[in-house]
């Protein structure tokens, strides 16, 4: 029987948290007089760290402002605006299939900081499933170093998982760049942020997190 260590994406793949991001990034661009687009455009940005999503909206934004907003995110996002977020459909019921097989271990690697994270799967009734939660802060919460990219903390949970291939469960097509760089197969979470009908699909993913199962029975 073949063994998996299978390490989930958050927002976009097990949460859509998308209007608590942008009701935070909102009220953050509005202390500096900043005009955000509208959610529907919005969600297509969703993925990156908020520092490298608002450069991609605000194209031209100074450091200091940039500094300015997302420090006024995080207030907003993670004293509030977190708990606003949806699980999607059946994912309960996926991750808990998942966690009682012996063949499979959980994980989670996100960019979203690690307590925000925590306290999602707390609310949400997943967090005692998952043996390992890694935001993009992981590292630098006990010692002095800088957050890690998402391809650096996928290969840090593959390698503690002897004898279990790693796959990584993500949305978006950078998800599919992190995977590559940490060597590691990936499936593709259609129903999320990204808009994948004009990128080339990986090899594997699915339509829904229910296909998730029948898919790993097939590889």
């Amino acid at each position: 029987m073949n063994r998996y260590n299978l390490i989930f994406d958050l927002d976009g793949t097990l949460v859509d948290s998308s209007v608590g991001i942008y009701c935070a990034f909102c009220e953050a661009s509005n202390t500096l007089g900043l005009v955000p687009p509208d959610l529907h455009h919005f969600r297509s940005y969703i993925g990156p760290p908020i520092a490298l999503l608002a450069k991609e909206i605000y194209t031209g934004i100074s450091s200091s402002d940039l500094c300015l907003l997302e420090s006024a995110y995080r207030h907003h996002y993670d004293l509030n605006y977190y708990s606003h977020y949806s699980l999607y459909p059946h994912a309960l019921s996926t991750i808990s299939s998942l966690h009682c097989r012996d063949s499979y271990t959980l994980s989670i690697v996100t960019n979203k900081p690690t307590d925000v994270s925590i306290a999602i799967l707390q609310l949400s009734g997943l967090l005692h499933m998952f043996d390992l939660v890694l935001g993009v802060d992981y590292f630098c919460r006990s010692s002095s170093s800088t957050s890690h990219t998402k391809s650096s903390l996928i290969r840090h949970v593959s390698s503690l998982k002897p004898g279990y291939e790693p796959i990584y469960i993500g949305d978006r097509y950078s998800d599919l760049a992190s995977s590559n760089a940490a060597n590691v197969r990936f499936v593709a979470a259609l129903y999320g942020y990204q808009d994948w009908e004009f990128l080339e699909k990986p090899a594997q993913s699915i339509a829904d997190l229910p296909a998730l199962l029948p898919l790993l029975n097939n590889l």
